[in-house]
Formats: structure tokens, sequence, C-alpha cells
């Protein structure tokens, strides 16, 4: 009997293991810059979300979650997807880099109000964001810019598989 519980316990120890990570979660807020221009449009609006986070390291152990010291930043795309949330359908989207003229190019990707963008969130620090949307009535409106402010946070988290 003590020979089936060994056997048990080493079988469960060699199919099964912690693994522990430790990401950064992105954040973007978006802030309307004044524009003297701009003609007063009611609930036209437009909050902005950043995806994916970004893995930095893990660790895989046998028995006990160990802190996460193997560095895999570099398996992180150098792509980010925007959600961009307004009550209205949105024309076109452009984001301009900070203190100068160009522009990052943003494409439409698979599904409703959802845009890639080639660069990481991080880089969209002070970045400025246009939103023109198509109202109710079809008329074309281009929102007052968006200032993007970026901020992160680190998430360490560990889960055990079998």
């Amino acid at each position: 009997m003590k020979k089936l519980i060994l056997y048990t316990l080493i079988i469960q120890f060699c199919t099964s293991c912690a693994v522990s990570g430790l990401r950064k979660n992105q954040f973007i807020e978006a802030s309307q810059k004044a524009n003297k221009n701009h003609q007063n449009i009611e609930n036209v609006g437009a909050r902005v979300s950043c995806y994916p986070p970004y893995d930095l390291s893990f660790m895989v152990s046998v028995i006990v979650p160990l802190p996460p010291i193997i560095p895999i930043w570099f398996v992180n795309k150098n792509e980010s997807t925007l959600y961009i949330d307004t009550t209205s359908t949105i024309a076109k989207v452009t984001i301009q880099e900070y203190n100068s003229h160009n522009e990052i190019e943003v494409k439409k990707y698979k599904t409703y109000n959802y845009y890639t963008i080639p660069i990481n969130c991080n880089n969209l620090d002070n970045a400025i964001l246009k939103v023109t949307v198509i109202n109710s009535d079809n008329t074309t409106y281009t929102l007052p810019d968006y200032r993007l402010s970026y901020s992160s946070e680190l998430d360490m988290g560990w889960d055990y598989y079998q």
C-alpha cells in the first residue's frame, strides 16, 4: 500500500506543474483637447482602450510556484489594438505622434470598433487621436482631438496545470 501511495505521488508530481508569470497591463486614457472651432455635438464622444497586455517574464516549476525570472518580453508583437467606444458609427481614425506631424497608420480590425496600430501602446503617450464619426442623421462630424495618456501596472499571477 505504501508503494502505491508513493507511486501515485510521484506520478502526480511528474504530471502537474506550477506556472507563474509577470505582465504589464497597459491603459490609455483619452481626454479632449480644447478646440475653439468645434461645434457643440451632443451624445458623441469616445473612450479608448489598449490591448494586449505586455508579457515580461515567466517560470515553470514542479511543485511550488517560483518567481517569474525567465524573460519573454521579446515574444510580444510590436502591435497593439485600440478599442474606441462611441455612440456613433466611426468613419475614420487617425493618430498623430507627439511633437510631430507624422501620422501613425491605423487599420480597421476584424470586429466592431477595434483598430490595429503598428506600435506598442506605450508609444502613444501624449499622441493625438482624431476620430470622424457618422451620426444617426448621416451627418459626418470630426470629434474634438483627444490627447492620449499612457499608464501601466505590473500584474503577477500563477496557476497549477495538470
